[in-house]
């Protein structure tokens, strides 16, 4: 990979010429998923004004969340009660 990164850093797809060889690329299961969430407009509010308060992206602090519960929820082991949410 590195290899290729090299090439790639001093070379243009217009240095092949007219007729680039074909090659196989061998691709992998993304290792990252996405999920929606769906929230009420004032907990989203709420959401965007503690992101902005902790200057960090709105995504990546709902991410950080998401992670430090499941963190929680593995450190009280198996049996452990899931913590209820906001609206409960």
């Amino acid at each position: 990979m590195e290899e290729a990164a090299a090439f790639w850093d001093s070379h243009d797809f217009t240095d092949l010429g007219d007729q680039p060889e074909p090659v196989t690329v061998d691709v992998e299961r993304p290792l990252e998923h996405i999920v929606s969430v769906r929230l009420a407009i004032d907990d989203f509010r709420r959401l965007a004004a503690t992101a902005r308060q902790q200057e960090v992206n709105l995504v990546a602090l709902a991410e950080r969340w998401v992670l430090e519960a499941l963190a929680r929820v593995e450190a009280s082991g198996p049996s452990a009660p899931v913590p209820p949410t906001v609206s409960e």
